[in-house]
């Protein structure tokens, strides 16, 4: 059943998903109010959805200009998207100067409340706040309170984000800090269990904050254990009752509390790259080697979110995720990515990019990174280019002589995809063991030496005898990982053991 939904969500972008899902809210809720389910006006609402576009589209390419900074559109539109769900519906000329505050507030936070070109909070959350403190205007969260059809519809929309995203420990942490503040509130206050749960989610905005806007990449902390930390934190906020000093308790407080903590313990970076040498290593195999303005730090198998603006972006955008190829120890930033003849929009203008060329890094995350307890024996199934962290982490070793127990299975369907072999066989004085595994046993030549055929508990245990033993570390296409997963927990290794690769935009 699942299955079809990966391969929907796997074929479009994070940020298009979500404009996707905002819009199709906006205009559920346009009929439901044209039949008179909702208590608003329905010419009102498509006048001030269609009034936030435009400010935030204008305003937003306006101070990309004096900034000069990638303007983007997706962003831009997400943003006036939100805003229109949670702010009250305009119905009078005021309504719709709130509502140009608004876009208004929420653009301009992207590049005043931001360091080193990353922006620190929510900006629809910052535009709510700010609204409410000076008494202008407040969230009335409304797309998530109150119906029920609007609550399914943002259910269904808010679980596939989250599966999209691969945040569930975050949300749920978040989801169940709420749940159980608000019964243990409503508990000594006497209310009847039935009324607790409605209220749950009928009367607060608890799936439309928690899948839409607490989930967003660029607020959010880079690890799994400090997202967690950051679901708790942002539930007990958004429960329970308090005031400090103008601060009281609401949605968006909430979350820009919680903004701030995830950037207190997340890197600080933004990165602008020159390219300084494009390569072809294996058949539709590019690696990109930039320059970066400044040092990053980070560690080997982690990712960064990268922006190409380009002209004419097709339905995935102008964003991806893509893993540092390069080492720690290297002052270039590599990346590798497999190209096909008929390429996405953003991979054609990457491909075209020339000596000196821009492009802009950032959102620096993952837990795809090796144990610090160096005798922990590790092994690595890379498919394809999946195999790009596994070059930053052996690069690593070698550069700073650093021995493990690591053996790799390395899959393709042809012996002209493998790449990065250099680094693999000077490896091999440390102990690295690379099994290389054509897929596609009809493209193996005469004289391979190597596995042919797709992996098996066989094949595993041949290679590694003591696989029990051993933490897996899995990186290449959806499919494969969630394969070769299910194979090695019924070969035994604990789910604990195995360690997945995935980036919520690619």
């Amino acid at each position: 059943m699942l299955k079809p939904i990966d391969r929907f969500l796997n074929s479009i972008t994070m940020y298009r998903l979500m404009l996707l899902g905002l819009a199709v809210l906006s205009v559920i809720a346009v009929i439901l109010a044209f039949a008179g389910v909702l208590r608003y006006s329905a010419l009102g609402m498509v006048l001030g959805v269609f009034v936030l576009l435009v400010i935030c589209q204008g305003s937003n390419k306006l101070l990309a200009m004096v900034v000069k900074a990638p303007a983007n559109r997706e962003s831009a539109y997400i943003t006036a998207l939100i805003l229109f769900l949670i702010m009250p519906p305009a119905q009078t000329a005021r309504g719709i100067l709130v509502l140009v505050l608004a876009g208004l507030l929420a653009m301009a936070s992207k590049y005043v409340l931001a360091i080193r070109g990353k922006h620190l909070f929510n900006p629809a959350a910052v535009s709510a706040l700010v609204l409410a403190l000076l008494g202008i205007g407040a969230a009335s969260w409304w797309v998530g309170v109150g119906n029920w059809i609007m609550f399914g519809a943002v259910t269904i929309f808010g679980l596939l984000m989250v599966r999209k995203l691969r945040k569930f420990s975050m949300f749920f942490a978040f989801f169940i800090t709420v749940c159980l503040a608000i019964v243990i509130n409503g508990a000594k206050t006497g209310m009847e269990p039935g009324a607790v749960v409605k209220n749950i989610f009928l009367w607060w905005p608890i799936m439309f904050f928690a899948a839409v806007m607490f989930t967003e990449p660029l607020t959010t902390p880079p690890s799994r254990r400090l997202q967690i930390v950051y679901g708790v934190l942002v539930g007990l906020l958004f429960a329970l009752p308090y005031k400090l000093g103008p601060f009281y308790s609401i949605p968006e407080f909430a979350l820009i509390a919680g903004n701030l903590f995830s950037y207190l313990v997340s890197p600080k970076i933004r990165l602008k790259l020159k390219l300084k040498q494009k390569l072809e290593i294996g058949r539709g195999i590019f690696e990109f080697v930039f320059l970066p303005n400044r040092a990053l730090a980070f560690a080997p198998g982690q990712y960064l979110e990268w922006t190409l603006p380009h002209q004419k972006p097709d339905s995935r955008g102008n964003r991806r995720y893509f893993t540092v190829a390069s080492s720690p120890t290297e002052r270039e930033l590599h990346i590798g990515v497999k190209i096909p003849e008929k390429a996405s929009s953003f991979k054609s203008a990457l491909k075209n990019l020339k000596a000196g060329d821009g492009l802009v890094a950032g959102q620096l995350a993952g837990d795809f990174v090796l144990p610090k307890d160096k005798t922990q024996k590790i092994a690595g199934v890379a498919g394809g280019i999946g195999i790009t962290p596994f070059r930053s982490m052996v690069k690593h070793m070698l550069d700073k002589g650093e021995k493990r127990d690591f053996t790799i299975f390395y899959t393709c369907s042809d012996p002209s995809e493998f790449v990065f072999k250099d680094i693999f066989e000077q490896a091999k004085s440390l102990g690295v063991k690379v099994f290389y595994v054509i897929t596609e046993p009809k493209n193996a030549p005469a004289n391979w030496a190597g596995l042919t055929g797709f992996l098996s508990a066989e094949k595993v245990k041949a290679a590694c005898p003591d696989f029990v033993e051993r933490r897996f570390f899995l990186s290449g296409p959806n499919v494969m990982v969630d394969a070769y997963k299910k194979l090695l927990t019924g070969m035994g290794v604990s789910r604990g053991n195995i360690i997945t690769d995935y980036f919520p935009g690619y």
